[in-house]
């Protein structure tokens, strides 16, 4: 087989082959960028499912990657496989030809994952990424009561709350009950953060998991074998974490101003999702 998901940026301290068991790559090297270490890193998990179990064993046994990990997970059909990132830089991780090479490798193999509803697309980003100590606080405001339902679809693939769980009513109540106004009192602000970090920290099945003390997971993401939509969920995750750094009143926050930061990035893929039909 031919190897195509080995990238020289990349140091290559492990070639990464076989099919493991599930996360057993938390004990192994991990491959690090070779040039300048950015703020944050992007980690991604990609569920998939081969025709049957041998062919995904053979699959695993030839193919080697200093990439990607793969792994079983037993939310999984048989002949399911999960292939897991190494830390990746940001620009890789929202690049499409990045992902090209081994979206095209895995299409030989003909594996399933969009479309097939058992699979998932779970992106890992740095805490790093935040700058303020109330950001992730201001992520789960906007993500769950702010962008709408039909735009995370769009992006993600899936229905809001259908495949993870979403912040609780109760939640959801306490944090919209004091605005606009009383969210420009930092105490008022700050204890809304307090509360929906809290809550998002109890179960790792939360659309946004904060159960890992250095990334926040975005799990919400329906399986993909497209390198684009990859790549553009990557964008969404980066953008959105961007726009809660950039914006510390939580009262200004909305939609269209949030679209309004993606078209000024001139991010055609995410536009594109967000504009198209469900």
């Amino acid at each position: 087989m031919e190897r195509e998901f080995i990238n020289e940026s990349y140091e290559k301290c492990e070639m990464y082959t076989g099919y493991h068991d599930y996360h057993e790559h938390k004990d192994w090297h991990l491959n690090a960028p070779t040039d300048k270490r950015p703020k944050y890193f992007i980690g991604v998990e990609l569920e998939t499912v081969f025709p049957c179990s041998s062919d995904r064993d053979d699959f695993c046994n030839e193919f080697e990657s200093n990439i990607m990990f793969m792994e079983s997970d037993c939310s999984l059909p048989r002949g399911g496989c999960e292939f897991i990132s190494v830390p990746l830089k940001p620009k890789d991780a929202r690049n499409e030809a990045f992902w090209q090479p081994f979206i095209r490798t895995l299409s030989r193999a003909n594996v399933r994952s969009w479309g097939y509803n058992e699979t998932g697309l779970h992106i890992h980003i740095s805490r790093t990424v935040f700058t303020d100590s109330q950001a992730i606080g201001r992520l789960l405001y906007m993500y769950n009561y702010i962008i709408d339902s039909s735009v995370r679809q769009r992006i993600f693939g899936r229905g809001h709350g259908e495949w993870a769980l979403q912040m609780g009513e109760t939640t959801k109540a306490k944090a919209c009950k004091v605005l606009p106004e009383a969210l420009k009192i930092k105490k008022v602000k700050d204890d809304v953060c307090n509360e929906l970090t809290t809550a998002g920290r109890m179960d790792r099945s939360y659309q946004i998991n904060l159960t890992n003390s250095a990334t926040v997971e975005f799990r919400q993401g329906k399986g993909s074998v497209s390198a684009g939509r990859i790549a553009a969920v990557c964008d969404f995750v980066c953008l959105l974490c961007e726009y809660v750094n950039k914006n510390a009143d939580m009262d200004k926050y909305s939609l269209p101003s949030f679209l309004d930061y993606i078209r000024e990035k001139g991010i055609g893929r995410l536009i594109a999702y967000i504009d198209q039909e469900v």
